[in-house]
């Protein structure tokens, strides 16, 4: 059997990937903006990436074998790295639940209003953080998020009142109406609860699943170890804002560690 005639399934497998991954970045690069109404850089990324994904899988057995081979030695450490931080994602949003023992305070991240109401995501977080107030009652909680340039109002006092419709009395929500990105949140978060919670070591963040290990992130650099109540992500908005935390996890240890 000739050397490219045992190549052939394997060049098959690699097109048939190619054209699968084509596939999956226009489902779900399109998703967002034509039935939520949402553009975000994962959308962006995954529409950018899906024509490249489909040239390749049309042109893969035409390209001279040093181009294929220096294309998987682009793409080889991108999936190792997009592996790992997929699993440490998992691992701090569905893994890392609060002590039920204790009654840990809750920062509550913004995510968008629409005029006095909470966004769809925004609703979401705010009711996983209700569910937790609700099992904890000694526990007390901060809203964090300011007000944007199109907002009417701090995203914090929308977040406090829609707690209170969810039966969560008002002494027990802290607001923190300055914040406009999520190391912002956390940080004045924190200022917030070390008025009322002096030497505050641990902290619970209410937040989507894919957001959590980037709060508990710049969490930790505070000298607070976070624990995760995630809420729930709608099927077809994961992928691009998983995609958006692969992007952003960078950038934040970088800002971390080297911004003054």
């Amino acid at each position: 059997m000739s050397k490219m005639s045992s190549a052939a399934p394997f060049s098959n497998l690699i097109r048939l990937l190619f054209t699968l991954g084509f596939g999956l970045c226009l489902l779900f690069g399109l998703t967002p903006p034509l039935l939520y109404g949402i553009w975000n850089s994962g959308v962006a990324a995954l529409l950018l990436t899906a024509p490249l994904l489909l040239f390749l899988s049309r042109m893969w057995k035409v390209l001279p074998w040093g181009v294929r081979r220096g294309i998987a030695l682009f793409l080889l450490p991108l999936v190792v790295a997009a592996t790992i931080l997929s699993m440490a994602m998992a691992h701090q949003a569905w893994f890392s639940p609060p002590p039920p023992s204790q009654s840990l305070p809750v920062v509550v991240l913004g995510g968008g209003i629409r005029g006095d109401r909470p966004s769809l995501m925004l609703a979401r977080r705010l009711r996983a953080a209700a569910l937790y107030l609700e099992e904890h009652p000694q526990a007390i909680c901060v809203v964090s998020g300011g007000q944007g340039q199109d907002e009417d109002y701090p995203e914090a006092q929308v977040m406090a009142a829609y707690l209170e419709e969810l039966g969560i009395p008002s002494q027990r929500i802290l607001q923190e109406v300055c914040s406009s990105n999520t190391q912002e949140n956390l940080t004045f978060s924190w200022e917030v609860l070390e008025e009322v919670l002096p030497h505050l070591e641990e902290i619970s963040i209410a937040t989507d699943g894919f957001h959590q290990l980037r709060a508990a992130f710049y969490a930790s650099h505070m000298g607070l170890k976070a624990y995760s109540i995630p809420s729930p992500t709608p099927w077809g908005l994961l992928p691009s804002y998983w995609l958006r935390e692969w992007m952003a996890l960078p950038v934040a240890w970088v800002t971390a560690n080297f911004a003054k």
